[in-house]
Order: C-alpha cells, then sequence, then structure tokens
C-alpha cells in the first residue's frame, strides 16, 4: 500500500465553483457576507483537515463481469478520505446556529477531498503509462451496477491486513464519512483516455462531492 501525502499547502480548491454549487451567488447580502467570511473558513479548513490518500496495486483477481476489465492484467485500489476531525468542525458551526459557515466549510472540504483524489489518480495514470498501461473507467461499488458489497473486497485489497485508518458500517458504507473507495483495471490493450472525474458522466446524481457540471 502507497500512502499519496497531500500537505495543507497544496489543498485545491475553486471558490467560484463553491458558492455557485451552493446558490451563493443569488442574493447580493449573502453573497457579500460570504465573502468577508471565505478566509476565515479557510483557514478553518486549513487547521483542521487530516487528508488520507492511498493506493494499492495488486494483480487483477476480481471477478466482476466486465469486459473491459477482463482485459486487464492488474488493479490499482484507490482511497481518498477526510478523517472526523472536520466533520466535527462543521458539526461545531453547526451546532452555534453558524449554519452558512457550516455548509460552506463542508463543501470547501468537499471540493479539497475531491481535487486530492483527482491528484492522486493522475498520478497513477502516468506511472501505469510509463509502462505502456492504460487504465480503465473507475469502478466504484454502488455505482454501475456495482454491488456496495464490494467495499469489503476493495478495502481488503487496499490495506492487505496493515492497519488502516477506515472502516465498514454492517451495510458496507466507509467510516469515516468523507471518504471514497474506488478500483481502476491497468491493462495494456484499453485505450488512452483522461484520468480526471468528469461528473457530468457520473450516474450517482446524489454524490456529496459531485460537482456542479453548469457552474
Amino acid at each position: 500500500m502507497m500512502f499519496f501525502p497531500v500537505s495543507v499547502d497544496e489543498l485545491k480548491y475553486d471558490k467560484n465553483r463553491i458558492f455557485t454549487r451552493l446558490k451563493l451567488r443569488a442574493d447580493p447580502n449573502t453573497n457579500a457576507y460570504a465573502e468577508s467570511i471565505f478566509p476565515y473558513l479557510v483557514e478553518l479548513l486549513r487547521e483542521n483537515i487530516e487528508l488520507v490518500l492511498a493506493y494499492n496495486i495488486t494483480d487483477n483477481d476480481l471477478t466482476i463481469a466486465s469486459p473491459e476489465l477482463s482485459s486487464c492484467d492488474m488493479l490499482a485500489v484507490c482511497y481518498c478520505g477526510a478523517t472526523q476531525k472536520i466533520v466535527d468542525c462543521v458539526d461545531d458551526l453547526m451546532a452555534k446556529s453558524d449554519f452558512l459557515e457550516g455548509y460552506i466549510l463542508n463543501d470547501l472540504a468537499n471540493e479539497v477531498l475531491f481535487n486530492a483524489s483527482n491528484a492522486m489518480n493522475r498520478r497513477l495514470y502516468n506511472e501505469f503509462k510509463a509502462q505502456g498501461y492504460h487504465l480503465s473507467t473507475r469502478l466504484t461499488p454502488g455505482e454501475n451496477h456495482l454491488n456496495m458489497e464490494y467495499q469489503a473486497q476493495f478495502l481488503s485489497l487496499l490495506t492487505q491486513g496493515e492497519p488502516f485508518p477506515a472502516t465498514l458500517t454492517e451495510h458496507y458504507m466507509l467510516q469515516p464519512e468523507k471518504a471514497m473507495l474506488y478500483a481502476y483495471g491497468a491493462g495494456t490493450g484499453l485505450p488512452d483516455r483522461s484520468i480526471d472525474h468528469d461528473c457530468s458522466k457520473c450516474p450517482n446524481l446524489s454524490c456529496y462531492m459531485r460537482r456542479d457540471t453548469n457552474p
């Protein structure tokens, strides 16, 4: 298992996308207030977000009915998550009735996590491409007819029995809650495609990390 370190100086976010997604631009007063508190919330994020990104490359032993995956020699299982600390920070704002602050901080954390995931995916893409391999489309339990039960298999393939700061509930939901677990197949016969996640093509319309596709 390889960890993908991300320092607070490398956190990526798009304020305009966040404001658009939360519809903060619609009211001038709300927008002005959001602009005034945003630097404070960025600092709060930097103080409280703890990112954990990791991946493991294994032989492809998955039994999934997928012609694309069946042509892959290897599998890259990926995890991207934030610890409970930032969730507790958002909950604390909500408990104090600082609802707008809580909504913005929550979406800011999602944006940072999503971008960190894309950065790790690009590393994988480059590593495999240097060896003559291309990656399959992303496999995510709960999407594209892939049962949630695969979460357990993915997590086992990722950790290989090593201690790891993520667990599954009895319904195969990840804990902590701000986390993603997914995999890519890797094969020499696959087409070369962009590794960046495209929300406009993603079937998970309720994903809390989903970007607004029409900012």
